[in-house]
């Protein structure tokens, strides 16, 4: 958890403590990019926004975007969308290349979870 928090204020600029997240449960997937597996406990936690915050950026990061649950469900299924992207502000057409590489049974426990979370 600790590193977790620690990643967050490094690479976002926000300062987290334990308490101010939801822990939704664990997803282990296992991801083959060529010849490496990468096999992965990845522990989901939620952070209720009641605005956005003022992200201070790494280069490890490009940028952030936020899209409709809706939209990431139809980018899932291979669909292309609009987006727009905060730091830069650019309006880009997002697909799932666009994403971090993950298993769809993974993108597939984010929707479940914020669905039931947020009661869709």
């Amino acid at each position: 958890m600790e590193a977790g928090l620690r990643e967050i204020d490094e690479e976002l600029g926000i300062e987290l403590a334990a308490s101010d997240l939801q822990y939704q449960g664990c997803f282990q997937e296992e991801i083959h990019t060529g010849t490496m597996t990468d096999r992965e406990f990845c522990h989901v936690y939620f952070y209720p926004l009641e605005r956005l915050p003022d992200f201070q950026v790494t280069e490890e990061v490009s940028d952030i975007m936020r899209l409709s649950l809706e939209s990431f469900e139809e980018i899932l299924q291979g669909e292309s969308k609009k987006g727009r992207y905060l730091l830069s502000d650019l309006e880009k057409t997002i697909s799932l290349d666009d994403f971090c590489p993950h298993s769809q049974g993974y993108f597939s426990f984010i929707i479940k979870t914020t669905r039931n979370l947020f009661a869709f």
